[in-house]
């Protein structure tokens, strides 16, 4: 892995957690998945390579994770509450 992938590479769900967090880069995430969504392939591995194939698999999995995690959270507090 490059250099630069090592620096901006999302590292574990905390890591995950912050990028969400962050307005721009929450945007930037958004914005290029329905961009990959809007190709008329569904494989990314046509679209990326391999090797950014493997990248994209990698940060989607952890910021799936963070998400559910954080709405696991935000739903308990709900029903604590109610």
């Amino acid at each position: 892995m490059s250099e630069i992938a090592q620096y901006y590479e999302i590292r574990n769900l905390d890591e995950a957690k912050e990028y969400l967090a962050n307005d721009i880069l929450r945007n930037h995430l958004f914005e290029i998945s329905q961009a990959l969504l809007n190709l008329s392939t569904n494989d990314p591995l046509e679209v990326l390579g391999y090797l950014d194939n493997l990248k994209l698999k990698s940060c989607m999995t952890l910021i799936i994770l963070s998400l559910i995690v954080f709405f696991k959270k935000y739903w308990i507090n709900i029903i604590m509450v109610n």
